[in-house]
């Protein structure tokens, strides 16, 4: 378990992290090299989880093919928020039928809505490099 110090300071940092990205104006050098950053780490964890599990002789057992509930579910759940952005795209009215990115731009209005925002991009990643 992870001592309470380091917990914090990790916190803390991402926080701080997400409140700087949320600053920025939208397709500024800065907010890309904020966004592309946060990549990074993503990027190099899965990486290292991908090698280690190369590595290890359950690679080729048959639990290897639990995968595809796993990608059936991502599909169905891909193919739901495609369905919801294009179908409220065509329907009306953004106030009425609010499409993903309208919504965000509502959110995203203050500085204090986009690093929101930003910050919970950032734990859905994390969220999905952890499984």
């Amino acid at each position: 378990m992870p001592r309470v110090g380091a917990v914090a300071v990790v916190v803390l940092a991402v926080g701080g992290y997400s409140w700087l990205a949320g600053g920025t104006r939208p397709f500024t050098l800065a907010a890309d090299v904020l966004t592309s950053l946060a990549y990074l780490p993503v990027g190099l964890i899965a990486w290292r989880a991908a090698r280690r599990a190369a590595g290890s002789p359950a690679a080729g057992s048959p639990a290897a093919g639990s995968r595809s509930p796993r990608i059936a579910a991502w599909v169905v759940a891909t193919a739901v928020a495609a369905s919801w952005e294009l179908t409220t795209y065509v329907s009306g009215p953004r106030r009425v039928f609010p499409t993903v990115s309208s919504l965000y731009d509502l959110a995203a209005r203050t500085e204090a809505g986009k690093a929101t925002a930003f910050l919970c991009w950032l734990l859905l990643g994390w969220a999905l490099i952890g499984r």
